[in-house]
């Protein structure tokens, strides 16, 4: 990772999701700003990286690998890279921050 400050203003829709990209292109971390309202949430994937999960607002739903956890404002999930996971919103709108 290098060293700087970023601005990250890049905003991707997946489907109507709103991702901000914050801080990408810094060797393996990357930061994202997550808004969701997808009751299905993207397929279970693996990163080549570590990914921390927080939920800022709302409620999300967890998958890593078979087990299920619902969480949170200020729920954390802990990802080492190469681990099968999904998340989705299950109720409302929620935010998270990768």
């Amino acid at each position: 990772m290098d060293a700087g400050v970023v601005r990250g203003e890049e905003v991707v829709r997946y489907p109507a999701d709103q991702i901000f990209l914050r801080g990408i292109g810094q060797g393996n971390v990357q930061v994202m700003e997550y808004v969701s309202t997808d009751r299905e949430g993207p397929p279970v994937h693996t990163h080549e990286w570590d990914e921390i999960e927080i939920v800022i607002d709302g409620e999300a739903e967890f998958r890593v690998g078979n087990e299920v956890t619902t969480g949170g404002r200020g729920t954390v999930q802990f990802l080492p890279a190469g681990v099968p996971h999904a998340v989705r919103v299950p109720l409302g709108e929620a935010g998270s921050c990768t």
